[in-house]
């Protein structure tokens, strides 16, 4: 039965967001944030062909495992260099007045597949 309390106060039927999402350099598809399917917690970068409208795994969440580590960061954004070969990843973000401005930033090379903390 649809009630205002399934409606207004459980939020049964708000919209899911997308994330952060953003377009590959040169206009190469729009990626966003996807729950994993390999790894569990994890979240995967996905690429969405315009043109086809398909959709692919361009980072996995085991490229976001820190080395020694078991359970892969969780972004709160991310962007990309200005080749593509590189994302900025931003992580355990926390609120600074009214923004979520501070937390840890990881750079990880797509051709090398390491990721490394900056700072």
């Amino acid at each position: 039965m649809l009630t205002l309390d399934r409606i207004i106060t459980r939020g049964e039927f708000n919209p899911k967001g997308l994330g952060p999402s953003h377009w590959l350099p040169g206009g190469g598809g729009l990626t966003f944030l996807r729950p994993s399917k390999e790894l569990k917690g994890g979240v995967d970068v996905v690429l969405l062909d315009p043109g086809s409208g398909k959709i692919r795994v361009l980072v996995p969440a085991r490229l976001l495992v820190l080395p020694g580590g078991k359970r892969p960061l969780r972004p709160a954004d991310f962007s990309w260099s200005p080749s593509g070969k590189k994302m900025l990843v931003f992580t355990r973000a926390r609120r600074v007045w009214r923004y979520h401005t501070k937390g840890d930033y990881y750079v990880l090379d797509l051709e090398t597949r390491k990721l490394r903390k900056l700072g």
